[in-house]
């Protein structure tokens, strides 16, 4: 993926896929930290300020929530990062394929697209909250381009000690990186 900035100093987001190419404006948003959060009876929970901070002032405060394919958490996307992920899973696909298009239903029935009511609250749908296994707590994870919602328990349980995040820094990054 390649980033410039055009002209009235948006971002420009441009990725690559074999012989595809595709180029979306728009103001780039990394989100940073964890937060720890609670779900109310109804299945909603708090944007958390921090989070609300790295969005543009003219955002409209919607998402698209999908749950991940590998872990029990969910993944929270804007709405220009999600036409990104949706650009590149469809790229790969062959709708051709029984198996590709068995794949794509599934990958979408875990999606939906929220707003943050007046209150700065997102509504999970209770399917969500199942698969996440989220009851009472949550934390709430910045992950740049996007935001991961875990289950306090699960998100405790997949985090790493200091001496595995440094042995993966060496092994991922190598040591020639400096202030990691």
């Amino acid at each position: 993926m390649c980033i410039k900035m055009v002209a009235n100093g948006e971002k420009c987001f441009t990725f690559a896929l074999g012989s595809f190419t595709k180029t979306i404006k728009c103001k780039m948003i990394r989100f940073t930290g964890d937060h720890p959060a609670k779900v109310d009876a109804r299945g909603r929970i708090f944007f958390p300020s921090g989070l609300v901070k790295d969005l543009p002032n003219d955002y409209p405060g919607t998402f698209f929530i999908k749950t991940d394919v590998h872990d029990k958490y969910l993944n929270v996307y804007t709405e220009p990062e999600w036409e990104i992920q949706a650009e590149i899973v469809e790229k790969r696909m062959n709708l051709n394929n029984p198996r590709h298009r068995q794949f794509l239903r599934s990958y979408y029935k875990g999606v939906t697209k929220v707003s943050l009511d007046g209150n700065g609250r997102i509504l999970l749908p209770k399917s969500f909250l199942e698969y996440a296994e989220i009851e009472k707590e949550v934390m709430i994870l910045g992950r740049s381009r996007m935001i991961e919602i875990w289950s306090k328990e699960n998100f405790e349980k997949a985090d790493l000690s200091q001496e595995e995040l440094q042995d993966m820094a060496l092994e991922f990054l190598g040591d020639d990186i400096p202030y990691i």
